[in-house]
């Protein structure tokens, strides 16, 4: 099947060389509450060069403000020591967060992938953002993403615990917006 004129209308894209307010406010690592459950996949590829995606909540990332020297905008983020993505990005040093914000499907491109010490017993990276698109369709909106809802009655589970981690790994990320 060809395109037709109406199916090149009913997509709309953008592109961007920064992240979009949108995402900046989405990323801000305020939005805890205001968001419940929202998720980021962050994507990976293996040495054999096939796709894997690692899950992330707000509580596990940032987007960091873009110092005055500073060319592009930088998020960083903590994965589980023992997921596949710590490898891939640290091998290819490239990667890909995609989201759902306000009835867009979001892309951003992440160039220069870096290792940032360790913390809260998270590995830790900052990554640049290289590009970041946004696809929206005019008859089809986006409700959501991928979202979790939280357990509370999990045994073991502590929602104060919780939240003191996710604070705690939001301030351990954004510690040092030195780092090289």
């Amino acid at each position: 099947m060809k395109p037709t004129d109406t199916h090149r209308a009913a997509l709309a894209l953008g592109v961007f060389d920064a992240l979009p307010p949108v995402l900046s406010r989405v990323l801000d690592g305020g939005q805890l509450r205001a968001l419940p459950g929202f998720t980021l996949s962050l994507l990976s590829v293996d040495e054999a060069g096939y796709p894997h995606t690692t899950l992330l909540s707000l509580g596990e990332i940032v987007a960091m403000p873009r110092a005055p020297a500073q060319l592009q905008d930088e998020v960083r983020f903590g994965l589980w020591p023992s997921s596949r993505a710590v490898i891939n990005l640290e091998r290819s040093q490239r990667g890909a967060l995609t989201c759902v914000v306000e009835a867009s499907f979001f892309q951003i491109q992440m160039a220069r992938v870096r290792r940032l010490p360790d913390a809260i017993g998270l590995a830790c990276f900052a990554a640049q953002v290289e590009r970041v698109e946004a696809q929206r369709v005019v008859y089809a909106e986006l409700q959501s993403g991928i979202t979790f809802a939280i357990a509370a009655d999990a045994p073991g589970f502590d929602a104060a615990e919780l939240d003191a981690r996710w604070a705690a790994q939001l301030a351990a990320l954004r510690a040092d917006a030195s780092i090289p």
